[in-house]
C-alpha cells in the first residue's frame, strides 16, 4: 500500500511540476527521483542483510511511473495512463515470483572458502572439488589471489616481482600516489575476475569454487594500511552464493608461513587483524566456522556435510 501511494504521488508530482515549472525541469526532477530511490532501496536491502537487488521490482515500478508521468506531458495520455496503472499493479512479488519461476534459485552457483593464509584453503578446495564432481556436478576451481592485469601493470612499473624475500618481520606501507590507487585497480581486477567466473556459472550450469574471494584482497589492504576506506561499501554488494570460513591461530598460521619459502612473510597482527574480519564476515552473513587445525579428513567430512545439505535444499 505504502508503494502505490508513493507511485501515486511520484506521478502526480511530476505531470504537476512538469506543468507549472517546465517539461525539462521535469525531466531533471524524474532523473533525480529514480536514482535516489535506486540508491536508498540498494542501501536498504543491504542493511536488511538482504541481496542488493531485493527492491528492484520496485525501481522498475517508479520507473514506469515517471516514464509514464513525461509522457503525459508529452500529450501521450493513453500510453502514459497505461504505464501508471501498469506500476500500480504489478506487485513486487508477483514480479520475484515470476523472475523465480522462469530463472529458479541455483544457490550452489559460487562457493568461496575463506580464512588466513595457512588455513588450508588450497588443499581443501581440490577436495571438495573432487566430492562435488562425484555429486554430479561440473566444478571449476578459481583462485583469488591472481590477477587478470594487476601484477602485470605492477610488474611493468617496477620492473621487478616481489618476492617472499621483500617481506619479513614488521612490514608496514608507506602510502605513495601509486600505492592509494592500487586497491582500486585491484578491485577493478577482482570484480572483473567474479563477472566471468560467475557467467560460467549461470550460464555453463558451473559450480565454481574460490579459493579466497574479492573480500580477502581488501581484508589483507586493510590490515596492511592501503587506504580501502571508500571501496567498503562497494565490497559488500558483492557476494558468492555461499561461503564457509577456515579458522585458525595467527600463531599457527605465522608458523605455517614460516615453512613455506616462497610465501610473503607478514607479523602475526596482521594475521590477527585479517582472522578477526573472517569471522566478523562469519557473523554477519551465518557463514560457518570450521577449525582447520582439526585433522584434514575431520575438516573436510564437515566441508562435505554442509554442501550435502545445500545440494540438498537446491534439489
Amino acid at each position: 500500500m505504502k508503494m502505490k501511494i508513493m507511485i501515486t504521488l511520484t506521478f502526480i508530482l511530476i505531470y504537476l511540476f512538469g506543468i507549472f515549472v517546465g517539461i525539462n525541469q521535469a525531466l531533471i526532477l524524474s532523473f533525480m527521483i529514480i536514482v535516489t530511490f535506486g540508491v536508498v532501496t540498494t542501501v536498504t536491502s543491504i542493511k536488511l542483510k538482504l541481496p542488493f537487488y531485493h527492491d528492484f521490482p520496485n525501481v522498475l515500478r517508479m520507473l514506469l511511473t515517471i516514464v509514464g508521468s513525461m509522457l503525459m506531458l508529452y500529450k501521450s495520455y493513453i500510453i502514459g495512463m497505461f504505464l501508471f496503472v501498469l506500476a500500480i499493479i504489478l506487485n513486487d512479488e508477483w514480479q520475484r515470483r515470476t523472475f523465480r519461476k522462469f530463472f529458479p534459485k541455483k544457490p550452489l552457483y559460487t562457493i568461496a572458502l575463506l580464512g588466513i593464509d595457512g588455513s588450508g584453503k588450497t588443499t581443501h578446495i581440490l577436495e571438495t572439488a573432487k566430492f562435488l564432481q562425484k555429486q554430479g556436478f561440473k566444478v571449476k576451481t578459481v583462485p583469488f589471489n591472481k590477477y587478470i592485469f594487476l601484477d602485470k601493470l605492477a610488474i611493468s612499473i617496477r620492473r621487478k616481482r616481489v618476492t617472499a624475500e621483500a617481506i619479513k618481520g614488521t612490514y608496514t606501507v608507506k602510502i605513495t600516489l601509486l600505492r592509494a590507487l592500487r586497491p582500486w585497480l585491484a578491485f577493478i581486477d577482482n570484480l572483473l575476475l567474479f563477472i566471468i567466473t560467475s557467467a560460467l556459472a549461470v550460464f555453463k550450469n558451473y559450480i565454481v569454487l574460490y579459493d579466497r574471494f574479492l573480500w580477502s584482497t581488501f581484508i589483507k589492504y586493510e590490515a596492511l594500511g592501503y587506504p580501502i576506506l571508500p571501496l567498503k561499501k562497494f565490497m559488500s554488494l558483492i557476494r558468492p552464493s555461499y561461503a564457509i570460513i577456515l579458522d585458525i591461530t595467527a600463531d599457527e598460521s605465522y608458523k605455517k608461513i614460516l615453512s613455506r619459502p616462497k610465501h610473503l612473510r607478514y607479523p602475526k597482527h596482521v594475521l590477527e587483524y585479517e582472522r578477526l574480519k573472517y569471522l566478523e564476515i562469519a557473523n554477519t552473513y551465518n557463514y560457518p566456522v570450521i577449525n582447520s587445525l582439526e585433522p584434514f579428513k575431520t575438516v573436510q567430512h564437515k566441508i562435505n556435510t554442509i554442501l550435502k545439505s545445500l545440494i540438498k535444499n537446491q534439489r
